[in-house]
């Protein structure tokens, strides 16, 4: 369903502001699906990182989110079929959020990588995704968003771009989704459970951005 992060303004001179974001639940045989979303990507985390090189080259070698340059989850497809079950989800998502926001959707691609956040480890610090991870320009940032697999005790948050100290802070809820607009600046807490924090993040990007970088689109799929 459409919902808003809203920002509120004391100030005639600094405008009230309002994200219009899309959450949903992903539930596919009652939550089932999320516990084979955890499974695979804890089981292939270790692949990942040792098939996959980190960005930077000289960033952490243990760190799963900075292989996102390297590959899709989506690749592991016909080895985990509930994966074509969250492709198909997010599709129809994208498509009610346009739909809810009366914007005309698009031909589009996406990417969708894996986080784990354990205790004691880095967490995921404020970032965009205005270039859609593929380099481009800012102008053309879409949809982005992102799939809580398993927490325990975290959130993350989502800043007010025109007053950096206010931000909405979304308890993660293992099944819970959210698209939201690419130039969105998010993050993570630390876990502070033994529990490792598991999650999706996706680019979703038009068929023009996709087309504009042939050297670099190659890890998304139509959508």
């Amino acid at each position: 369903m459409l919902d808003y992060f809203q920002f509120e303004s004391k100030s005639p001179f600094l405008p009230a502001f309002i994200i219009p974001v899309y959450k949903s639940f992903f539930v596919e045989g009652g939550f089932k699906g999320i516990d084979k979303l955890n499974h695979l990507v804890l089981e292939k985390e270790k692949h990942i990182l040792e098939t996959t090189k980190p960005y930077p080259s000289t960033d952490s070698i243990d760190w799963l989110t900075n292989r996102l340059y390297e590959y899709t989850l989506f690749s592991y497809a016909n080895e985990y079929p509930v994966l074509n079950n969250l492709h198909h989800h997010i599709g129809k998502c994208y498509l009610e959020y346009c739909k809810s926001l009366n914007i005309q959707p698009s031909k589009v691609y996406i990417t969708c990588w894996a986080n784990i956040v354990r205790k004691g480890s880095r967490h995921i610090t404020p970032h965009h995704h205005c270039d859609g991870h593929i380099n481009a320009p800012f102008e053309y940032a879409y949809v982005s968003g992102n799939i809580c697999v398993n927490a325990n005790g975290t959130s993350t948050y989502y800043r007010n771009h025109l007053n950096r100290n206010q931000s909405v802070q979304i308890i993660n809820i293992p099944g819970e989704m959210y698209l939201f607009p690419s130039w969105v600046e998010h993050w993570t807490d630390a876990n502070e459970s033994e529990e490792p924090r598991v999650s999706i993040a996706f680019d979703i990007i038009t068929d023009e951005v996709y087309n504009m970088f042939p050297e670099t689109n190659k890890h998304f799929i139509e959508l």
